[in-house]
């Protein structure tokens, strides 16, 4: 049920991510709700580790097929991304909020870098550093942040929905 409900959340976010969202920049940054989807869903309580590894390589493989930038840089950085997550959350930090909230910061620092590491070297295109991180990373970091709690929420009770968890 779980895999079911992913793959239209995924669905539904990719299609809003690259119809809607994509056209209302903030400079030259954009909002990518897949990511934060698929944050939010990892930083949920009482899930089986395989249903966040399904969302995460589902929504990777999804965006990266109607993406222009290589399908495997959107495979290996979310994994990386929910993958670090996931540790940090078991090991250190418990309060979901606001590992949601660090952890989209980063995410979007470390992917967004690592696209234009790609770019840069593989590709060869002319992009100075500078004016990427002004342009691109920090106004899709800012986006990113404001559509978090609101995605969150919608996570959450999908989450509480498809695994109740009985009160102490």
């Amino acid at each position: 049920m779980s895999a079911i409900i992913g793959l239209a959340y995924l669905s539904v976010g990719m299609m809003l991510q690259t119809a809607i969202l994509s056209r209302i920049p903030l400079i030259n940054g954009t909002v990518d709700l897949i990511l934060i989807v698929l944050i939010a869903w990892a930083l949920q309580d009482g899930l089986d580790e395989w249903e966040v590894w399904v969302w995460t390589l589902v929504g990777a493989v999804l965006l990266g097929f109607v993406s222009k930038a290589p399908w495997p840089l959107y495979v290996i950085s979310y994994v990386i991304i929910i993958l670090l997550l996931r540790q940090v959350q078991k090991k250190v930090w418990k309060a979901s909020v606001l590992l949601l909230f660090l952890g989209i910061a980063l995410a979007t620092l470390f992917q967004q870098s690592l696209f234009y590491g790609f770019y840069r070297f593989v590709y060869t295109v002319p992009l100075p550093l500078n004016e990427s991180f002004l342009y691109i990373i920090v106004p899709s970091m800012v986006l990113n942040l404001l559509f978090a709690f609101p995605v969150y929420l919608v996570i959450k009770d999908t989450a509480e929905w498809l695994h109740p968890q009985e009160d102490v």
